[in-house]
């Protein structure tokens, strides 16, 4: 039960700043392409591998800190669904290059910036 309320403090926190990070970005483009969502997945992807790259090497990362950091934390503020969602609308807008530009981007950038995570700790 102690898990399940780790995972939930982090995830508010993590919503939080998803929102932040929309009201901070949305104003300032005047582009169709959804920064708001691509920078905090960016973002979330970067910490998930910090995280676990920390508690693969410190001993002081048990498992609630763990889960409280990666499926709260992250798991609140990476925005998968609203990445979907904001894909489809491209597509559905017939924004085609826009829409493929968007995923493979996001999956690649996140990709990276995972593996960057995860390498700032070594």
């Amino acid at each position: 039960m102690k898990a399940f309320l780790f995972v939930f403090l982090g995830s508010g926190v993590g919503g939080v700043l998803r929102y932040g990070i929309s009201l901070a970005f949305a104003p300032a483009t005047g582009i169709k392409f959804p920064w708001p969502t691509f920078i905090a997945n960016i973002a979330a992807a970067f910490l998930v591998g910090l995280f676990y790259a920390i508690a693969a090497q410190k001993t002081w990362m048990d498992k609630n800190y763990l889960l409280l950091l990666t499926a709260g934390l992250c798991g609140g503020f990476s925005t998968f669904s609203a990445f979907s969602y904001e894909t489809m609308k491209l597509w559905q807008g017939q924004q085609y290059v826009m829409g493929i530009l968007y995923v493979g981007l996001s999956v690649a950038t996140c990709l990276v910036f995972t593996f960057i995570g995860t390498k700032v700790v070594q």
